[in-house]
């Protein structure tokens, strides 16, 4: 680039930097206060301006689009990021999509045959690669069993359509094993581009009027405690609507209730005649039993830290997770993927729901509920390798 325009539309460049030094020198001259007049190429003062303008363009480039930065309009990378914060809007970082892998034999074995977790299946047509997330296991005498699976990157093309990964990255674990995934792929995600998270911002901004949706869920993410909020109907005629709160811890404390009941009762923060009853949302129990390998023994506390931070939202290991929002179910593989992050954990076995220890690959929740760790009921079952 030779030239930019500054934010008062003046224009920056190399030959305008170097005229500014002229002309101070030039005022100089007429002071008395130095003998420098030769400017013309070549010259020896010349050159220093030239490569002394050089850094100072550099500089001043690199000024200009910090200054940029601020504007939502211009911002990206993680000034972008910063943006969507404001707004309670983070950016979509894509997902993994996920779907089981069966694995077939010819003939039945007369001893279990243990397919291991890792292992690395491929798309016929396009190379992806795909993981077990358990180890597998087809019983003495049967021919075939099902695992839960992942693919190895993130993005909607790992939305893979039946019968289509059928292929060992490496030799199978048995030599007449087959593999292929029954159904379709699911889940992927592609990371959102500065352009699209930054229209979504924008597109936000524009919806954010007095009075609106966007406008009474950003006015409640100002009391701090408070993880969202979602609207409801309103329990009878006199009021507008419900406000269901959702607080960072659950259920939400009482203490956060009041200033959101305070919040929106203020004649200041809502249109005239708008009358809100302030609830809590369903709470629904997730009654974890969970058994990983471990390298050695780890202490519960560390599980219930990453769990807390999957549901609650918060960081754990580096990685920043967002919490459960009211209405938002939660996946097996989300789980997993938290809980492998976790020190001395080499793999989860397994995770099992409820009083009754059943599988599961999704915690389902209706509109106006949400899903809660529930640390005492919590087993963790770790076997050391």
């Amino acid at each position: 680039m030779d030239s930019f325009y500054d934010l008062e539309g003046n224009e920056i460049s190399r030959k305008s930097l170097v005229e500014l030094m002229i002309n101070y020198f030039r005022e100089l001259v007429e002071t008395e206060d130095t003998k420098i007049t030769d400017f013309n190429e070549g010259s020896e003062i010349r050159n220093l301006m030239e490569s002394i303008a050089v850094d100072l363009y550099h500089l001043e480039y690199v000024t200009y689009n910090q200054m940029k930065m601020a504007f939502l309009k211009y911002a990206t990378g993680q000034w972008l990021d910063l943006h969507g914060e404001k707004y309670g809007l983070s950016r979509d970082y894509g997902s993994y999509s996920y779907g089981n892998l069966k694995f077939t034999l010819p003939k039945p074995l007369t001893y279990p045959l243990v397919i291991p977790y890792g292992t690395i299946c491929v798309h016929n047509e396009t190379g992806a690669l795909f993981k077990t997330t358990l180890d597998c296991t087809i019983p003495t005498g049967d021919t075939s069993a099902e695992v839960l699976s992942v693919s190895c990157v993130i993005g909607k093309l790992m939305n893979v359509d039946p019968e289509t990964i059928t292929l060992f990255q490496d030799n199978p674990p048995y030599t007449t094993l087959t593999v292929t995934n029954p159904e379709k792929f699911n889940g992927g995600r592609d990371l959102e581009t500065d352009d699209e998270y930054r229209q979504r911002l924008l597109d936000f901004k524009k919806q954010d009027t007095f009075g609106s949706n966007s406008y009474y869920k950003a006015l409640a993410l100002t009391i701090e405690g408070v993880h969202d909020i979602e609207f409801a109907d309103a329990p009878s005629d006199e009021y507008t609507a419900t406000i269901l709160v959702n607080g960072d811890n659950k259920p939400t404390p009482t203490d956060i209730m009041e200033r959101a009941t305070a919040l929106f009762t203020l004649k200041d923060n809502i249109v005239l005649n708008h009358n809100f009853y302030i609830s809590k949302p369903t709470y629904i129990a997730a009654i974890l039993t969970v058994r990983v390998y471990v390298e050695e023994t780890v202490d519960k506390q560390e599980f219930i830290k990453c769990l807390n931070a999957v549901f609650d939202g918060g960081e754990y290991e580096n990685t920043t997770y967002y919490g459960v929002n009211i209405g938002q179910d939660l996946t097996k593989l989300d789980l997993i993927m938290a809980l492998e992050t976790i020190q001395n954990v080499s793999q989860v076995d397994y995770i099992l729901q409820g009083e009754n220890k059943t599988t599961f690959d999704t915690i389902d929740v209706n509109q106006g509920e949400v899903i809660y760790l529930d640390t005492e009921k919590l087993q963790i079952i770790q076997e050391v390798e």
